[in-house]
């Protein structure tokens, strides 16, 4: 292509592309195959905006309270936004947090802290087990009422609970499909994608996770547990009791793990092993 004349005849060529349409639509717990493009947008809107959910939404007068109260310093737009927008440092500031994430609960730091682990465990003569999962949806699957009552149980400020709870509420979506859009759709699930902030809440919603042993790790929508113990089966034990705590802990607020991307790892200077039955 060398002269704009060219450029024309590309897109020319462009538009006369056959249009093909999207495939049959059909629900996982119905025979019935849609074909209308108005039917299969609202299943896609069922199950991508509406679906991804195992639990209900809890009231969100549910009291809760908190522990501790966070401390929370009045700042003006202007603070937040050289704060964000204008940092010319990687480095830890006298608070010793990085920019980029919190302070020993980087990817760098966990790593260092599982590698850390592991080689105690080895000097104690310990056989070591991980677990590596994935939560499934992790931002689609996050409830408004639940995340408010998570917040407040953490000791979040009254405004701070309830400019969260206006982010996640009256959203809507339109569907794009087949040439034809649909109309404005409620979206009753999950964080907003593209937002900064979204990531933030997220790990505040999968906060109470973290804290259900000491052998959990977590980054992101990354998942690992670790277990050690003096033999292989006392090892596969433990990894089996924290575990069945985190499935418990998913079914209660609606998140669950994906299989697809569940590994189990053992890590041992021994050089024969029978790997015991989980």
């Amino acid at each position: 292509m060398k002269t704009l004349p060219d450029a024309y005849k590309i897109v020319q060529w462009h538009n006369n592309v056959a249009k093909y349409d999207t495939p049959p639509q059909r629900k996982e717990d119905s025979s019935d195959i849609r074909q209308e493009p108005r039917a299969k947008a609202l299943i896609l809107h069922q199950v991508l905006l509406c679906g991804h959910l195992d639990t209900e939404d809890i009231s969100a007068n549910t009291p809760k309270v908190a522990q501790r109260q966070i401390s929370w310093q009045p700042f003006s737009t202007e603070e937040a936004y050289r704060a964000t927008c204008k940092v010319n440092s990687t480095t830890l500031g006298d608070d010793e947090i990085s920019c980029s994430a919190i302070y020993y609960r980087s990817a760098v730091d966990l790593t260092t802290a599982l590698i850390c682990d592991v080689k105690k465990a080895w000097e104690n003569k310990k056989v070591v087990g991980i677990i590596t999962t994935d939560l499934k949806a992790a931002f689609d699957g996050g409830l408004r009422n639940r995340l408010c009552y998570r917040l407040r149980s953490q000791g979040w400020p009254k405004h701070v609970v309830n400019w969260v709870s206006s982010f996640m509420s009256d959203r809507s979506a339109h569907i794009c499909l087949d040439q034809s859009k649909t109309e404005s759709l409620p979206i009753l699930c999950g964080l907003p994608q593209g937002s900064p902030v979204s990531p933030i809440l997220f790990l505040l919603y999968v906060e109470s996770l973290l804290r259900l042993s000491r052998g959990c790790y977590g980054y992101a929508d990354d998942a690992a547990i670790f277990a050690a113990g003096k033999t292989l089966e006392e090892c596969n034990s433990k990894l089996q009791f924290q575990l069945d705590r985190a499935l418990e802990w998913g079914i209660e607020n609606g998140i669950s793990f994906d299989t697809l991307k569940t590994e189990l790892q053992y890590f041992d200077r021994k050089r024969k092993y029978s790997l015991p039955f989980a």
